[in-house]
């Protein structure tokens, strides 16, 4: 089968899966584990809530081009902190996480990346909740578990402020930043007006095209004097 074929066929695929809608899981809510997702905490609550539950994932599905992730159950799933991150990096819907019964030696506030709305978060006893307790409304320490209760905005609990023309934004588990407000943009956002996307990109777009014009012409000489020489 020729390259030509191959790279038809899946373009083809690919828009016959965007035109229906479809849109793939990540792998962290197909793994195998020890604890029967059916008999969980976050099983009843996404029946109870009318969400789907995908493997290890419950989802919101009333969005028709994208799925929300609600939650995840990772209960005995030989999770360490790097597959964890690794695992949810890009998922930023998050509201229960179950990562108790797993051999994790530390979690960072990195490793949640820009969930903002956690309301659920258990890991195995021996961690701390990630920002310690100013980033949660409750911490509660059980027998074999650690349960982090309502994640905090540090915006509102820390009353940050940001300069002139921004604002503060919750970005994940205790982290922040400050965005330009509307009309306001560039450096600490000090220009008034849209940002002129359109000049932007057309300058970006002609420095490029010079740029690569520019390179293929210096370098076509090399490959004919190399040509000659052979």
């Amino acid at each position: 089968m020729s390259l030509h074929r191959i790279t038809c066929d899946f373009l083809l695929f690919t828009a016959l899966i965007h035109f229906m809608g479809i849109t793939c899981l990540p792998a962290i809510c197909n793994l195998d584990c020890q604890v029967n997702i059916n008999k969980t905490v976050l099983a009843k609550f996404c029946s109870a809530s009318a969400f789907k539950l995908q493997g290890r994932c419950c989802v919101n599905t009333t969005s028709p081009d994208q799925l929300d992730i609600i939650g995840i159950d990772l209960q005995q799933c030989g999770m360490t902190q790097k597959k964890f991150s690794q695992g949810i990096d890009g998922i930023n819907t998050l509201q229960f996480i179950y990562l108790q019964g797993n051999d994790i030696d530390a979690l960072n506030i990195t490793d949640f990346h820009r969930n903002t709305g956690i309301q659920n978060l258990s890991i195995p006893v021996n961690l701390s909740c990630p920002g310690g307790i100013k980033s949660w409304e409750s911490i509660e320490i059980k027998t074999s578990e650690t349960t982090c209760v309502g994640e905090k905005n540090p915006c509102i609990s820390e009353k940050l402020t940001c300069p002139l023309n921004s604002h503060c934004v919750h970005s994940g588990i205790d982290m922040s930043e400050c965005l330009c407000d509307e009309d306001y943009h560039g450096y600490k956002c000090m220009n008034k007006g849209k940002f002129p996307t359109v000049p932007f990109a057309i300058g970006i777009t002609a420095s490029t095209v010079a740029l690569c014009i520019f390179l293929w012409c210096t370098q076509r000489r090399y490959v004919k004097s190399d040509v000659k020489n052979k």
